[in-house]
C-alpha cells in the first residue's frame, strides 16, 4: 500500500459513539500524526472544548450502523474534500468501520 505523499493532508475520521475519555484521547492521538486533518462522527456531540480537537464533527443516531457512517463520512467528503480512512479505537464498531471504508473505497482493513 502507498503512503500519501509527505505535502498531502490526510484526512481522517474518528468514529465513536461519544467523544470521552478514552476515546478522546485516541482521537487526539491520532490528530497528532503527521499531516493528519482529524474529523469525528459520533452519536453524543461533544461540548465545545472536547470538539476543538476536530476540524469538523458529525453526528449520527447509530455509529454501529455503517449505512449511517457511510452517509456521515460522504457529508464529510463533500464538505473538505477526499477521506483518506475512517478509524475507530472501540470494539463494538470495528465491523461496522471497517464495512464502511470498503464501502469508500478507503484505507483499512476490509470487513
Amino acid at each position: 500500500m502507498s503512503q500519501a505523499p509527505s505535502s498531502e493532508i490526510r484526512r481522517v475520521v474518528y468514529v465513536s459513539r461519544q467523544m470521552t475519555g478514552e476515546s478522546l484521547r485516541s482521537a487526539q492521538a491520532v490528530a497528532r500524526l503527521h499531516e493528519v486533518a482529524l474529523f469525528g462522527i459520533c452519536e453524543q456531540m461533544p461540548d465545545s472544548a472536547r470538539s476543538e480537537n476536530f476540524a469538523d464533527l458529525i453526528c449520527v443516531p447509530a455509529a454501529g450502523d455503517h449505512d449511517h457512517l457511510v452517509k456521515a463520512a460522504q457529508v464529510l467528503s463533500q464538505r473538505h474534500g477526499p477521506l483518506h480512512q475512517l478509524v475507530t479505537a472501540q470494539e463494538t464498531l470495528l465491523e461496522s468501520v471497517a464495512e464502511a471504508n470498503e464501502a469508500l473505497s478507503l484505507h483499512g482493513m476490509e470487513a
